[in-house]
């Protein structure tokens, strides 16, 4: 018998647990850092899911779009960057990255 998973439900379930947790941390905010590099659909639905979600959670969201033509080493300084200025600001941080170029 098959059964079918239903992505929507457990990830609905998922952002409530998340919710609760996110409430514990009282005056800590949260980053989300998404970095994109090229123009794929696919990847820019994606990412705009990663958005409404995280802003349903109260979590900040850094978007940083790179061109099909970026550098390994231009990506990995941002993500560098991106995670000195979170550190130093007591923020969370997580890194998300969709590519559609190879790095």
């Amino acid at each position: 018998m098959t059964k079918f998973l239903d992505g929507r439900k457990i990830a609905d379930k998922i952002a409530e647990k998340l919710k609760k947790q996110i409430k514990k941390l009282k005056n800590k905010k949260l980053n989300l850092a998404i970095i994109l590099a090229g123009k794929n659909p696919k990847s820019i639905i994606y990412i705009d899911e990663k958005i409404e979600r995280a802003k349903k959670l109260c979590i900040n969201i850094v978007l940083v779009k790179f061109s099909e033509k970026a550098t390994k080493f231009e990506i990995v300084n941002k993500i560098k960057e991106l995670k000195n200025v979170t550190i130093k600001k007591h923020y969370w941080h997580y890194c998300s990255i969709t590519t559609t170029s190879k790095i």
